[in-house]
């Protein structure tokens, strides 16, 4: 089991990285959740390895896909 430290360090950062790369995305043009999208694409375990896939992740995988879907403008 993951230390939940560890789960809110992960989380934290993804946000920030997300929210960074969603800025520089709108300022060149594109829409922020493409930008988010990729943050997610570097953060994951093909390029930097920061995120492990695992159990906890697949939920907020499942809960943000759902969240994505419910809440589009």
């Amino acid at each position: 089991m993951v230390p939940m430290a560890d789960i809110l360090l992960v989380v934290g950062v993804t946000l920030l990285v997300a929210l960074v790369f969603g800025e520089a995305f709108e300022r060149a043009g594109v829409p922020a959740l493409v930008g988010e999208i990729a943050a997610g694409l570097v953060l994951g375990p093909s390029v930097v390895g920061l995120i492990e896939y695992g159990e906890t992740f697949a939920v907020f995988g499942i809960i943000d896909a759902a969240l994505l879907l419910s809440f589009r403008r």
